[in-house]
C-alpha cells in the first residue's frame, strides 16, 4: 500500500496510509530505538491525538494515543520528547502537518462511526454551550457540568 503523506524529520520517517500510520526511525534514533524498521499504528488502535501547532520559535509535535502504549506527557519542556508514537516538526512543516493531522482526525472519528462533516471541536461545542448560557436556556451549573464532560474533566 502506498503512503498518502510522508514527511521525514528529526530522524525519523513518518508516513499516512489509508488504514493507519507508521513510523521509522534513521540514522543514531535507529540505533537508540532499536528499532529494526517500520512500526504500523492501525487507526482502530488510536484513540485520540494530541497536537502542538510549531511556530517561527517552537517546533510542534503530532502525536498518536493508543491504549496501552508507554506515552510520557507532562512534566516539563522536554517531556513526551522520547515518546515513541510522538512526531516533532518545524513551522516550515506545517502546511502539510496541518493536512496529516485534518486526515488522521477524520480517519478517527469514521472509526468510531462519528459522520466527519457534523464533528465539531471541543472549543466550538463549549462556545455553543456559552451562548445558551448567555441566552438564560442553560443554568450556570448545566453548562459547568456539560463544560467537564467535554473537556474529560
Amino acid at each position: 500500500m502506498e503512503a498518502i503523506f510522508e514527511i521525514q524529520r528529526a530522524n525519523t520517517i513518518l508516513k499516512v496510509y489509508e488504514d493507519g500510520v507508521s513510523f521509522s526511525r534513521t540514522g543514531i534514533q535507529k540505533v537508540l530505538s532499536g528499532s529494526p524498521g517500520e512500526r504500523k499504528i492501525y487507526y482502530k488502535d488510536i484513540s485520540s491525538i494530541q497536537w502542538k501547532k510549531s511556530n517561527a520559535l517552537f517546533s510542534g509535535f503530532l502525536e498518536f494515543v493508543v491504549i496501552g502504549s508507554n506515552a510520557k506527557q507532562g512534566g516539563g519542556l522536554f517531556a513526551g520528547t522520547d515518546n515513541e508514537n510522538r512526531f516533532t516538526f518545524w513551522n516550515r512543516d506545517l502546511p502539510t502537518m496541518e493536512k496529516i493531522k485534518d486526515f488522521v482526525e477524520k480517519k478517527i472519528n469514521e472509526k468510531n462511526g462519528m459522520p466527519t462533516s457534523e464533528v465539531k471541536s471541543t472549543a466550538e461545542q463549549i462556545r455553543e454551550l456559552k451562548t445558551l448560557l448567555d441566552e438564560g436556556i442553560l443554568t450556570k451549573e448545566e453548562f459547568e457540568a456539560k463544560k467537564k464532560q467535554l473537556l474529560g474533566l
